[in-house]
């Protein structure tokens, strides 16, 4: 099973718009099962369609935090 992904993004305050790449663990993809047995916490793996938005929301919450910077989504794939 595959555990990271990869994710490149874009710095947009630098002048050349540089790109950075972070691997990243699977679990920014974990959403909750609600078809779980009552009284079972579980997660599963968001949808394709979901997971840009997840990632939109890491970058936001810690990534940019974490470089000090401003990044954009560029792209990513489950390594």
């Amino acid at each position: 099973m595959n555990d990271r992904i990869k994710v490149t993004m874009k710095d947009l305050l630098d002048k050349n718009q540089k790109q950075v790449e972070r691997i990243i663990d699977i679990s920014c993809f974990s959403i909750p099962d609600y078809n779980a047995p009552s009284g079972w916490e579980s997660n599963i793996i968001a949808p394709i369609e979901k997971q840009a938005e997840l990632l939109k929301r890491w970058i936001s919450d810690f990534a940019n935090e974490q470089h000090n910077t401003l990044l954009e989504l560029v792209s990513f794939e489950i390594i």
